[in-house]
């Protein structure tokens, strides 16, 4: 089950603290420890445990897939910028590893990774973006 750092229980409490005016000082004193508990406390509430989880956790821009799953993927070109490399319908790679080599499968190839970067070496980059599975969506009761 998540936890929420204790960088985003500080950071939390800070904001709680900018909250009550500049007069306030952070500092490590009994202030600091009871806004520390006050966000130690909202942060244990669902929804709000819930909205940290997926701020800490958000998918970020990287240089090779990690693991296995659907990533959209950006090239950068040499005059023109950042530009996705598949479009509607397609729109999505899926990455998966199969011997102890990653492999991306697009609606017409299925390559390694290395082959896939090669293809692409002209470019001035290549990022992906994996896409965790959405959520159920839950009605409410």
């Amino acid at each position: 089950m998540y936890e929420p750092s204790d960088a985003i229980i500080e950071q939390l409490a800070r904001e709680y603290c900018e909250n009550l005016g500049p007069e306030q000082e952070w500092g490590d004193n009994e202030f600091h420890q009871a806004f520390l508990a006050v966000a130690r406390e909202r942060a244990s509430y669902p929804t709000i445990r819930k909205a940290l989880e997926l701020y800490e956790n958000q998918p970020q821009w990287q240089d090779n897939p990690d693991k296995t799953g659907w990533y959209c993927v950006m090239a950068k070109g040499i005059l023109c910028g950042w530009g996705w490399l598949y479009h509607q319908p397609i729109g999505v790679v899926f990455v998966y590893k199969q011997k102890g080599t990653i492999h991306l499968q697009t609606n017409n190839d299925d390559i390694t990774l290395s082959e896939f970067l090669k293809r692409y070496k002209d470019c001035d980059g290549i990022k992906f973006l994996y896409l965790p599975e959405l959520e159920p969506y839950k009605e409410g009761k």
